[in-house]
């Protein structure tokens, strides 16, 4: 049995303007005790929830991963998000690390991630997370303009990215950054100029998202005021292909829809949820996929240390995939991927004739270049199908 785990911390410096996350800023006393909470709940949940997955596993056939050796560790990646972890020192975070390795189910190789921000690491603190065991740093740079980070509400400025970056750089041998296109006012100039900059820190993991003005987030108020002009679908289609050609000509294989790496870097973590495998989620608001039932915990920080500390569910909500269900979300996150999906093995695990229910479908996006079908494995083609991710994924839920 093998489990990404994924370890949130809701907490920031302050909230950039674009985002809808479950994150906030908080006062220290707050911070210190979901620490311990947090720390509670991950020696809890991570060998019951290994526990609880081979004892189902060997109970129904399911497209469950059964693993030979079940006592032995098989955390094979860990996912420190946020918020912004390194809103606490490294010996913080390396408690929580410790947490998880006396489970005795952390992999030796385990792919071991921590976001950060730009203005919360300096290369003494990330010399201390990689002594801690961190071996995967995931810096959230967003861009090189300065008035573009004014308008996201980052807490950082160009300069301090770009040295926060080369510090990792040196420190780490997997640094992935995270930059977003679509930006209120950006053009085609300062996306290339934040792309070129980037590369030129030979990250081995680059992930590129469009913004999404979220509703309730301040960036969508202005946008609703008339302060900022969001960009047209055009536009933002040009800045995404934009990405795809410079990275492609820098050699990072582009291998999801926002995500490019060097040849062995990709996020081991994230393909975990791309391919709908088993995972669980310590931590305010962080969401679980195990035996096919996903749960979510009480999303409030104070309201999730109130209910571990006297001892009640943390469970806020949780639902268990019908097979039909199941399938449908199994191909809409896998076709996210290069790797497109398998319609085929999917038919087979869910007693469903997908290929058949979906001709017509499959033939219309091939024939329209969104897609190739070979063999059963459907793909989106990243020139078109990419782009059009949200439309053909919603084709097939029934």
């Amino acid at each position: 049995m093998q489990l990404g785990l994924y370890v949130h911390c809701p907490f920031c410096i302050s909230k950039c303007n674009y985002c809808d996350f479950n994150s906030q800023p908080a006062p220290t006393e707050l911070r210190e005790r979901y620490l311990g909470a947090l720390i509670e709940q991950i020696q809890r949940r991570v060998s019951s929830s290994f526990a609880a997955c081979v004892a189902q596993a060997s109970r129904r056939a399911e497209p469950v991963e059964a693993s030979p050796t079940p006592d032995a560790p098989h955390v094979t990646t860990v996912f420190c998000g946020g918020g912004t972890p390194t809103i606490y020192t490294a010996q913080q975070l390396a408690l929580v690390l410790n947490a998880v390795r006396a489970s005795g189910k952390l992999d030796p190789g385990a792919e071991v991630t921590c976001e950060a921000n730009p203005d919360t690491v300096d290369a003494d603190k990330l010399d201390a997370l990689r002594a801690a065991g961190f071996n995967r740093i995931s810096l959230g740079m967003q861009s090189l303009v300065d008035a573009e980070l004014q308008i996201l509400g980052r807490s950082h400025d160009s300069d301090t990215a770009l040295a926060a970056a080369a510090a990792a750089r040196d420190i780490f041998d997997n640094l992935s950054v995270d930059i977003i296109y679509g930006i209120p006012g950006q053009t085609a100039d300062s996306w290339v100029a934040t792309l070129a900059g980037i590369i030129a820190l030979q990250p081995d993991h680059i992930s590129a998202y469009g913004l999404m003005i979220e509703e309730g987030t301040p960036l969508f108020e202005m946008v609703a005021a008339g302060r900022l002009q969001p960009h047209d679908d055009d536009t933002y289609a040009d800045l995404y292909e934009q990405a795809q050609g410079t990275l492609a000509g820098a050699g990072y294989e582009q291998y999801e829809i926002s995500n490019f790496a060097r040849p062995g870097r990709r996020c081991r973590h994230n393909l975990i949820y791309w391919r709908n495998q088993q995972y669980l989620g310590c931590g305010a608001g962080a969401a679980s996929y195990l035996n096919g039932t996903r749960s979510v915990n009480i999303a409030d920080p104070q309201e999730y240390c109130d209910a571990l500390a006297a001892g009640e569910d943390i469970i806020a909500s949780d639902e268990t995939l019908d097979k039909p269900h199941w399938a449908a979300e199994t191909i809409m996150l896998g076709l996210r991927t290069i790797e497109g999906v398998d319609l085929r093995q999917i038919s087979q695990d869910c007693g469903m004739e997908l290929e058949t229910s979906h001709a017509d479908t499959i033939a219309v996006l091939v024939a329209e270049g969104i897609a190739t079908y070979d063999r059963g494995v459907l793909r989106l083609t990243p020139e078109k199908g990419f782009l059009l991710h949200s439309e053909v994924a919603r084709r097939f839920f029934l």
